[in-house]
């Protein structure tokens, strides 16, 4: 098999073999499943763990950003009952501190 040219004499070759691929390539496929069965959950782990890191981080960074919106919203309103001299609820106006 050493003196191969194509690829019909090395088909040729592997079929006159007496021996079964998992015979020929024992060596090469343990090693492939070893690394896979040690690796592969270890990877699989770490890519649900950074997933769920990542859910975390961005469920706090959303949190943040509602709590400065809401307290913008807020500093808003009391600056327009501050100016104008009402009170508001939920943008309807409730009270006119002017006229009484």
């Amino acid at each position: 098999m050493d003196n191969v040219t194509s690829f019909e004499d090395r088909s040729r070759c592997f079929e006159d073999a007496h021996r079964t691929c998992r015979e020929v390539l024992g060596g090469r496929i343990k090693k492939i499943e070893t690394f896979a069965g040690k690796w592969l959950p270890i990877a699989i782990g770490v890519l649900f763990l950074a997933q769920i890191l990542g859910f975390v981080f961005f469920y706090f960074a959303y949190v943040d950003v509602l709590k400065k919106v809401d307290h913008r919203y807020f500093q808003i309103i009391e600056s327009l009952e501050d100016i104008h001299k009402v009170q508001l609820n939920k943008g309807r106006l409730i009270r006119d501190f002017k006229r009484e």
